[in-house]
């Protein structure tokens, strides 16, 4: 793994969180309760965390 590689998908890993991140809090702003947009806050973020490793060591060993 070389380092343009390590860069390329850090960049790619905080696109993929900023985008989530904007995401959650625009169906946030559309939602009457806090609860809901609480709950699908952990949901994603607890996604992200279990499912992040895996994906983005697949894309390493494809390249």
């Amino acid at each position: 793994m070389t380092a343009g590689t390590v860069v390329i998908t850090g960049g790619i890993l905080a696109t993929v969180i900023l985008l989530c991140i904007i995401a959650v809090l625009c169906y946030c702003r559309l939602q009457v309760s806090v609860c809901v947009c609480v709950c699908v806050c952990v949901y994603l973020l607890y996604t992200l965390v279990l499912f992040d490793h895996r994906f983005f060591s697949i894309i390493l060993l494809s390249f």
